[in-house]
C-alpha cells in the first residue's frame, strides 16, 4: 500500500520518465527520495557513480541539489555534468562507464513542469517495464529511505558518519569529447574542403532551440563546420517567452515556416526543449514528417554500408544472408519499408517508445531508427536517440547529393514520397478505449466469412489494418483517454474516405 505522507503526487511516475508540474506534483522531497531509490534498485555500493544532468528551466537546479543528497546518501558518487541536453547524459553515462545516469528534464513540456530521465549502464533506458515501477514502490514504501529524507530535512548529513554529502559530488564537463563523438557521424573535414566543396560555406541552417538546450550545444557543433548557422530563441530560459519547446505542435513553428517561406535559409531545424529530438522544414517552407525523415536516414546508411561491404570484404563472421536492419513505428507511412527494402534492408515495425526501439536495436544490431514523433536512434551512439546527430546528417545529405555546385534542396529529396498520403495523428476522446479497439477488431480481424479476410492484422501497439491500397494504427494513449489514429492510402481521396470510415467506428457512429 502507498503511503500518503509524502507530499508529491504518484501521477509524475509516467511510462518511460519522471514528469509533473514543480512543486505540487514534483518537488525536493520526490528528488531525494527517487535518487536514493535508484542507487537501491541497481544495488549500487560504495565508489560506484551517477551521471546527472540538467536543463534550463527554473527549478532544475533545486531538484539537482536534492536528488544529488539522495544519490549520495549512499556513499555512491554524483558526477555533475551540468547543464545539458539529454543526448549529451546519454552520451556521458556510457562514454565514461557511468554506473547510471540521470537527466533532470521535463522536454517538450510547458516551463511549470519538470521530470527526469533514467539509464542505467551503457545508456540502457530504465521505464516502467525496466524498474521505473520497482523505483516507485522503494520511494513509497522503503523506510529507509524515508528516515535518510528526514535527517536531509534536519540538516543531518546523510552518509554514513554524517560526512557531508557534497564531497560525494564532482564536475565533469562532457563537451569537447560530445562534441568530437557527434561530429563522428559526418565526413566535416571533407565537407569544410573550401577546395573540394565549396558549395557548403554557402548552405544557411536556420536553427530553432526554442530557448532550450540547442542553445548551449549547437553553437559548440557548428564552430566546427564552414556552414552558416542563422539562430533562433538560442537565449536559455525555462520561461519559454518565445513559444513552447514543442515543434511537433504547428503553432510552435510558425516563427521558422514563416522565415523559411521568405527564402531565408536552405533548411530549417527545430528541436524540442531537451535536444533528444528535432524536426525538419524543407526549403519552401514545409514541414516534413518524420516518417519520411526516417526514410532518407534510412537510405543514407543503407548505401554507406553496402559501399563499406563493397570495399571491405575482410569480415569472415558476416553471414552472406545477412541484412542490415532498420526500425520504424507502427505509425510510420509505407515510405519507410519500401524505402529500406529497396535498398536491400530489412524493415521491423516497432511498439512505439524509445525503451522498445533501444532494447530492439541492441537485439538486432540495428543500423538505425526512427519514429515519426522525431525520435531517431543509431547504432554508433550507444543505440540511443539524439537531436544534434539527425541535424549534422541532413546537412551532409544537402552537400552530398547537391550537383553541379549547388545544395541539395530537401523539398526534391522528399518529393519520391508524393503518392504516399498520411493523415496524420487524429486524435479521438474515448471512454472506453478497449471496446473502440474491439469494434475495430470485429470490424478488419480476419474472418473466412467476409471480404476483410485479405487484410494484414498486427496488434503489436493497439491494432493496425494493412490493405495493398491502405493501411491504419489505432493506439490507446497512455495518460487520457484518446485512441490515436494514424492512416495512409495511395490516393488522397481514399486517404480522407478511409479516415472518416475508421472514426466512425471509433466512436460508434450507427
Amino acid at each position: 500500500m502507498l503511503s500518503l505522507d509524502n507530499m508529491f503526487s504518484q501521477k509524475i511516475f509516467k511510462a518511460y520518465d519522471i514528469r509533473g508540474v514543480y512543486p505540487t506534483e514534483i518537488n525536493e522531497e520526490a528528488a531525494f527520495k527517487i535518487g536514493s531509490a535508484l542507487v537501491k534498485f541497481l544495488k549500487l555500493g560504495k565508489g560506484k557513480s551517477v551521471a546527472v544532468g540538467r536543463d534550463m528551466r527554473t527549478h532544475s537546479h533545486d531538484l539537482f541539489d536534492a536528488l544529488a543528497a539522495g544519490i549520495t546518501s549512499s556513499g555512491v558518487f554524483v558526477v555533475d555534468i551540468g547543464l545539458c541536453s539529454t543526448d549529451m547524459l546519454y552520451f556521458a553515462t556510457a562514454n565514461y562507464k557511468y554506473n547510471a545516469g540521470i537527466m533532470i528534464t521535463a522536454s517538450h513540456n510547458p516551463p511549470q513542469y519538470n521530470g527526469m530521465k533514467f539509464v542505467r549502464e551503457n545508456a540502457i533506458p530504465i521505464g516502467e517495464e525496466s524498474g521505473l515501477k520497482e523505483i516507485q514502490k522503494l520511494v513509497n514504501e522503503d523506510k529507509q529511505i524515508a528516515e535518510k529524507y528526514q535527517k536531509y530535512l534536519n540538516g543531518e548529513g546523510c552518509n554514513e558518519g554524517n560526512s557531508c554529502a557534497c564531497t560525494n559530488i564532482t564536475k565533469k564537463n562532457v563537451m569537447d569529447d560530445f562534441v568530437k563523438h557527434v561530429l563522428s557521424f559526418i565526413d566535416a573535414e571533407k565537407l569544410n574542403d573550401e577546395d573540394k566543396n565549396p558549395k557548403f560555406r554557402k548552405l544557411r541552417v536556420l536553427a530553432d532551440a526554442g530557448n532550450g538546450m540547442a542553445g548551449l550545444v549547437a553553437p559548440k557543433i557548428f564552430a566546427n563546420l564552414k556552414c552558416k548557422l542563422i539562430p533562433m530563441c538560442f537565449e536559455l530560459d525555462g520561461n519559454f517567452p518565445d513559444h513552447q519547446p514543442d515543434p511537433l505542435v504547428p503553432e510552435n513553428r510558425k516563427k521558422i515556416v514563416a522565415r523559411m517561406k521568405k527564402g531565408e535559409a536552405d533548411i530549417g531545424i527545430a528541436f524540442d526543449g531537451d535536444v533528444d529530438r528535432c524536426f525538419f522544414i524543407d526549403d519552401k517552407g514545409e514541414f516534413v514528417p518524420g516518417d519520411f525523415i526516417t526514410a532518407l536516414f534510412a537510405e543514407h546508411f543503407l548505401k554507406k554500408q553496402q559501399k563499406e561491404g563493397n570495399e571491405d570484404k575482410r569480415d569472415a563472421k558476416k553471414k552472406s544472408g545477412d541484412k542490415p536492419t532498420v526500425l520504424y513505428d507502427v505509425r510510420a507511412s509505407w515510405a519507410v519499408k519500401n524505402t529500406v527494402e529497396k535498398n536491400k534492408g530489412k524493415a521491423i515495425m516497432m511498439r512505439v517508445g524509445h525503451a522498445f526501439f533501444k532494447q530492439k536495436m541492441r537485439e538486432e544490431k540495428a543500423v538505425f531508427g526512427g519514429e515519426v514523433s522525431g525520435h531517431y536512434y543509431f547504432r554508433e551512439n550507444f543505440n540511443c536517440d539524439s537531436g544534434i546527430i539527425p541535424a549534422l546528417l541532413m546537412i551532409e545529405i544537402l552537400s552530398d547529393l547537391g550537383k553541379e555546385g549547388k545544395i541539395a534542396r530537401l523539398s526534391e529529396l522528399v518529393a519520391k514520397f508524393k503518392d504516399y498520403h498520411v493523415s496524420g495523428e487524429i486524435n479521438s476522446v474515448v471512454e472506453d478505449k478497449d471496446e473502440a479497439i474491439e469494434r475495430l477488431k470485429k470490424k478488419y480481424g480476419k474472418n473466412k466469412s467476409d471480404v476483410n479476410n485479405c487484410a494484414k492484422t498486427y496488434f503489436i501497439d493497439g491494432i493496425s489494418v494493412e490493405y495493398d491500397d491502405w493501411h491504419f494504427n489505432v493506439r490507446k494513449s497512455n495518460t487520457e483517454p484518446l485512441l490515436r489514429l494514424n492512416l495512409e492510402a495511395k490516393s488522397e481521396k481514399m486517404m480522407k474516405e478511409k479516415v472518416e470510415e475508421v472514426l466512425g467506428i471509433i466512436k460508434n457512429r450507427s
